[in-house]
């Protein structure tokens, strides 16, 4: 980040990574910024220029190329990563939203939850549209992995209840493991409970022994997917992403290959299975 505030580091790197893209055929970049920054910081304005300058660069050099930068699932300077979305998004061509990564919701106690919760996913994009961006940028994104809680007190199925952390929130999804899908399915497989569904959240889940210990697993799978596809209809949004395509399996058993299949269908459905 102490990089980022210098300009002329910015003018260097964006001609550097323009003329590699530029000779590998490529038609954009993604930027992402992993470091905490404070609204109204140094750092909260240089980023924008960042990305104003990176755009106008690659516009002209690249003509068609697109600019992509990574926001959090809110505006509201969540992770502790704010920036002037409003600005960024008028400089760049899509805003990559990942609706994924949210802090539980402690009202109903420390206990394993959805780390994507549809009402949550739903508010976060209305606020980014609430600030007046174009919300035809706007790319949701979802996870195919999930997070496997390790129960310290198991009350029952839902009542998972987690380990207390010292500093920020109470209890968080990073005090778990997060796994891939297609680890998920086979984790079912062998699970106590089967598939739940939580209505609240829109999500499924399952629970697990392991020796005398309870594991709680929440995840996203095509119907849950399919449900913040409708977000994206009903909001008009650019489009959907998800976070990562090798998360589930493409070859082995038939089993495995229909869930992959299973997947694709539940991001890629035509628009009139939706009611806008």
């Amino acid at each position: 980040m102490s990089d980022i505030v210098s300009k002329r580091f910015r003018r260097n790197w964006i001609r550097f990574t323009a003329n590699f893209i530029k000779f590998r055929y490529m038609d954009g970049i993604y930027l992402e910024v992993l470091e905490i920054v404070a609204k109204e910081s140094k750092q909260y304005h240089e980023v924008t220029e960042f990305v104003k300058e990176t755009a106008s660069h690659f516009h002209q050099e690249l003509p068609g190329s697109q600019i992509s930068f990574h926001i959090p699932w809110s505006p509201h300077c969540k992770n502790e990563r704010c920036y002037d979305f409003l600005a960024i998004s008028k400089a760049c061509d899509i805003l990559f939203v990942a609706s994924y990564d949210v802090p539980n919701d402690l009202r109903d106690g420390c206990v394993a939850r959805s780390n994507a919760p549809y009402h949550r996913v739903l508010s976060g994009m209305l606020d980014y549209i609430k600030l007046g961006i174009d919300s035809r940028k706007l790319v949701m994104g979802v996870a195919w992995y999930g997070y496997d809680y390790t129960c310290k007190h198991f009350l029952g199925v839902g009542e998972c209840e987690l380990e207390t952390i010292s500093q920020g929130v109470p209890c968080s999804y990073t005090e778990a493991r997060q796994i891939p899908y297609k680890d998920i399915m086979q984790l079912l497989l062998r699970s106590l409970t089967g598939r739940f569904w939580d209505d609240d959240r829109k999500a499924p889940y399952f629970v697990y022994l392991v020796g005398n210990t309870y594991h709680e697993v929440w995840y996203d799978d095509p119907e849950s997917i399919s449900m913040k596809v409708s977000i994206m209809m009903k909001l008009n949004l650019r489009g959907i992403g998800v976070w990562a395509a090798n998360n589930i399996h493409y070859a082995g058993d038939v089993r495995a290959r229909m869930q992959a299949a299973e997947m694709w269908n539940a991001v890629c459905r035509p628009w009139w299975n939706y009611q806008v």
